[in-house]
């Protein structure tokens, strides 16, 4: 490989949901009025987050990466996972299962001439702590990113405790680290 990504371990982190994109284009304004039906088009998904866009993004660039996210134990996290497996990554994703929490997902709204809106849950991402890092995941890992810590709200609590002993476990073990609150 060429541009050198492919020598270095990459491991991504943090928010991980399903981005869904309902197609608002259908000729009639885009408005939220109660009560009213507004007709839709259709409504691709994609992994979203810096798990499915970073992660993936940097898969498709040739970089050997490994993921680490939550998921619920739902029709959402089953799709992530299977996209993941179909991707060639699912030996290299930890996505560590939290029954009774729903997956992260993530409606974008973006009607024609208007700004983009958004309808997050952050559901089992609000769970994720540096104890679901197991110690063999950082094997080989020259690089960490991780990101959306204010999704990831037990990463966060006591001041960033948790996101503190994560970051000192990768500098322990010097890797270069990277971190986008988003």
């Amino acid at each position: 490989m060429t541009n050198g990504m492919g020598k270095n371990l990459i491991g991504v982190s943090g928010y991980l949901c399903l981005d869904m994109f309902p197609d608002l284009d259908s000729g009639v304004p885009f408005s939220f009025v109660p009560g009213m039906l507004m007709e839709v088009g259709s409504c691709p998904a994609s992994p979203g987050g810096v798990v499915g866009n970073t992660g993936t993004a940097l898969h498709h660039l040739g970089a050997r990466v490994r993921l680490l996210a939550r998921i619920g134990e739902d029709l959402f996290g089953s799709y992530l996972t299977e996209y993941f497996r179909k991707l060639g990554l699912r030996e290299k994703c930890e996505l560590a299962v939290t029954p009774g929490s729903p997956s992260g997902y993530c409606i974008v709204l973006s009607p024609p001439g208007k700004d983009r809106m958004f309808l997050a849950c952050a559901g089992a991402n609000a769970m994720l702590k540096a104890a679901d890092y197991p110690e063999n995941w950082w094997d080989g890992m020259k690089i960490f990113h991780f990101a959306y810590p204010p999704l990831c709200r037990a990463m966060s609590r006591r001041g960033g405790a948790e996101l503190v002993k994560l970051y000192r476990g990768a500098h322990r073990r010097g890797i270069v680290t990277s971190l986008d609150m988003s």
